[in-house]
């Protein structure tokens, strides 16, 4: 049985790794491969969690894969037709929900196919219903609080990886060298 699942294994990790590649983005296909992956737990034979499972086999932390699956189980394949076309966040999604039907987006009385080659009009109409709907733009992203919310996940990884750690001292060794490489950034920036 083992070797059935390490091969449904395979082709799951082999369908996300080619939607990712072919769509650039995060498409619905690829959401529902990390769905797939997580629900029927696809991934025990590789890593005891799926925080650790991410980073390792998918190139994403666990937060950032869950957050995929969140937007699939809210909104459906629509969500990242979308998304594929325009940055979208999931509050100017849902602001604009009601005009993305049947691969279409349809702003003042038009019908925008959700088409690569119609990105510019589709980017523009998001606009416009984003403005129409009274959802600001979010702010420019803080880069301390990006810094913050990355480290933030960094500790949910090690915290994942200690207790299973077959070399607690590797462990010790690898973080006491990322201390150190921090503090050789900081100090090179103060000199």
């Amino acid at each position: 049985m083992e070797e059935k699942e390490m091969l449904q294994l395979g082709v799951a990790l082999g369908q996300q790794h080619a939607f990712g590649l072919v769509a650039g983005r995060c498409s619905a296909a690829q959401a529902e491969t990390l769905r797939r992956i997580r629900e029927e737990k696809l991934y025990l034979n590789c890593a005891p969690a799926w925080k650790e499972f991410c980073p390792k086999y998918l190139g994403m932390s666990g937060t950032h894969a869950d957050h995929i699956i969140r937007l699939l189980d809210e909104f459906g394949p629509k969500y990242f037709a979308v998304s594929q076309l325009t940055r979208i966040s999931a509050d100017v999604y849902r602001a604009i929900a009601p005009a993305v039907h049947d691969g279409v987006l349809e702003y003042k009385g038009e019908t925008i196919e959700l088409a690569p080659k119609n990105a510019p009009a589709v980017r523009a109409a998001v606009a416009g219903l984003r403005r129409e709907a009274g959802v600001k733009k979010p702010p420019p992203p803080d880069p301390l609080g990006e810094l913050n919310r990355r480290f933030e996940t960094l500790l949910q990884d090690v915290r994942a990886a200690a207790p299973g750690a077959p070399d607690a001292q590797a462990l010790a060794k690898t973080l006491s060298s990322m201390v150190t490489r921090l503090g050789i950034v900081l100090l090179g920036k103060a000199a």
